[in-house]
């Protein structure tokens, strides 16, 4: 887990997890669903990689009492990937097998996926493995997405103004469309001075420093924030310290798979033309790394068809 990962994490745990489920699903799933702490998943081995574990796992029981009790694993992208709805079928499968809710009898939970991508372009809510000529048989997986790149920050200052969402969500402004700017910090930071915990103030700040070099806003939200006199948790201050040195050299390589995306789609473009791209060009904009987007750009000058490309994408 990287560290904008890690911060995802803190701010979900540490703030206030329920205006977070709240605003991931809508009120009528905190109306229903109790939260009640985090799953153990650290010790669970997930195949051929064990070193590969969730980025939490949330733990639910129904008000009701009338439905057995919920995970909700959530997985933080710092940008799109389209592996990523593989890897949620393997972590949801794998957590109901192996966290049981209790022993003697046996209660799995119910498991369900949110991912919650911090950056990055459209991405399909459902993973699919349905070949043709089979009738409705296959895996289909479907999970919560959310893209913060996507999410309007505006709306979400006035839905805190007006009550409807929790100040500690304020620490997702940084990564939301529309929040760029000195005037919107200015107006967040009114929003923000209306909290009662100086804690949660002080982190929210914190956090939304190390969100803003992300989203390649880090001056005007530095600048913006810079006379804040607000208390921060130790965990927050050494992400403020170091997280944001990282985050601003992992942007330069961000910087460099942006152009390799652009490239490899004017090959292709050139190559086969637009509209024969199909669902490739998504599989382009979610990847990140760069010797695998160098390995597709010599795969599209050498491949004889768009079907030949899209064989080799590894």
């Amino acid at each position: 887990m990287n560290d904008y990962d890690q911060c995802a994490r803190f701010a979900v745990q540490k703030l206030r997890p329920i205006a977070f489920f709240r605003w991931l699903f809508g009120p009528a799933f905190t109306q229903a669903w109790l939260h009640d702490g985090w799953l153990e998943t650290q010790s669970i081995s997930f195949p051929r990689n064990p070193d590969r574990r969730c980025d939490t796992a949330a733990r639910f029981t129904a008000v009701a009492m009338d439905e057995p009790p919920l995970a909700v694993v959530l997985e933080f992208m710092s940008v799109t990937r389209h592996a990523t709805l593989r890897r949620m079928m393997q972590y949801v499968l794998q957590i109901q097998d192996d966290c049981l809710y209790q022993e003697k009898p046996t209660v799995h939970y119910s498991v369900i996926g949110a991912i919650l991508n911090l950056t990055g372009g459209k991405q399909a809510k459902q993973y699919q493995s349905r070949p043709n000529q089979v009738g409705s048989y296959g895996i289909v997986g479907r999970f919560k997405l959310r893209t913060l790149k996507r999410e309007s920050g505006e709306r979400l200052l006035r839905e805190i103004e007006n009550g409807t969402h929790d100040r500690s969500l304020l620490v997702w402004a940084p990564l939301m469309r529309g929040a760029g700017d000195a005037d919107y910090i200015r107006r967040w930071r009114a929003v923000l001075e209306g909290e009662a915990d100086a804690e949660i103030r002080g982190n929210v700040v914190g956090l939304a420093k190390v969100f803003s070099v992300l989203s390649k806003r880090k001056e005007v939200w530095t600048e913006g924030l810079k006379d804040m006199d607000v208390q921060r948790s130790p965990v927050v201050v050494e992400w403020e310290n170091r997280g944001i040195a990282i985050g601003e050299a992992r942007g330069v390589v961000i910087g460099k798979a942006e152009a390799r995306r652009e490239t490899l789609v004017q090959i292709l473009t050139a190559r086969f033309g637009v509209a024969n791209l199909g669902l490739i060009a998504g599989i382009i904009e979610q990847e990140s790394d760069v010797e695998r987007l160098k390995r597709w750009t010599t795969l599209a000058i050498t491949c004889e068809s768009v079907a030949a490309f899209q064989a080799g994408l590894s």
